[in-house]
C-alpha cells in the first residue's frame, strides 16, 4: 500500500496519476497488489475543499486505471454549503464510486447516509 503525500490535506491529481503509472509500468506480475482505491475527505480535516475541476480530474484518473474513488463525507454538508464551493451532491454521485453524508458532525442525533 502506498500512501501519497497531501498538500493542505488534499491529494494532488499528479501524485495519484504518477502512482498509478508506476504500478502499471512496473512490469510486476498481475497478481501483485495494485492501487485500487483513492479516498478523499470533503472537506479535509483542515477545512480545505476539493474543487469540481480537481474532483473531475481525480475521477478521470481513477477510471483510466481501474481504481475506485471514495469520498468520506463526514463533513460534506459543511463543505457543500461553504463559500466558494463549486461541487454539488450530484457531482459526487456522478464522479465518485461511493460517498456518504455524515450526519453526526452536523448536529444529527445519529446516523450516516451511504
Amino acid at each position: 500500500m502506498e500512501i501519497l503525500p497531501g498538500r493542505d490535506g488534499k491529494l494532488s491529481v499528479q501524485d495519484v496519476l504518477a502512482c498509478a503509472q508506476r504500478c502499471r509500468d512496473s512490469g510486476g506480475a498481475e497478481y501483485l497488489t495494485r492501487p485500487a482505491l483513492v479516498c478523499i475527505f470533503f472537506p479535509t480535516e483542515s477545512g480545505t475543499l476539493c474543487s469540481l475541476e480537481e474532483l473531475e480530474a481525480l475521477s478521470a484518473v481513477c477510471r483510466r486505471f481501474g481504481m475506485m474513488l471514495f469520498a468520506d463525507g463526514a463533513r460534506m454538508s459543511y463543505g457543500l454549503m461553504a463559500d466558494g464551493c463549486d461541487v454539488t451532491l450530484k457531482d459526487f454521485g456522478r464522479l465518485a464510486d461511493a460517498f456518504y453524508l455524515g450526519g453526526t458532525k452536523c448536529g444529527a442525533m445519529f446516523g450516516e447516509a451511504p
